[in-house]
């Protein structure tokens, strides 16, 4: 069961899997990231009823979101 879901839009897909890494370095191993290679949703897969399995399955759902430009803040550089 995934913990943390994270979603994203193609053009966001970097910085997805920028974070990814990063929560996966500080410890989080339960995410899924649908774009991710190992453990995401495979190309040909109905992908509809992969991501409604995987949201179903989060112990405590929560959203972020960012406009189109990223989060970037004055001052501060996005890491891709």
């Amino acid at each position: 069961m995934a913990t943390l879901f994270i979603s994203h839009s193609s053009k966001e897909r970097p910085r997805a899997e920028w974070l990814r890494a990063a929560l996966q370095e500080r410890g989080f191993d339960s995410l899924f990231l649908d774009s991710h290679p190992d453990d995401g949703i495979p190309a040909g897969t109905k992908w509809e009823r992969k991501l409604l399995q995987a949201l179903h399955a989060l112990a405590a759902p929560w959203s972020c979101s960012a406009p189109p430009t990223g989060c970037a803040r004055p001052g501060v550089s996005p890491r891709p």
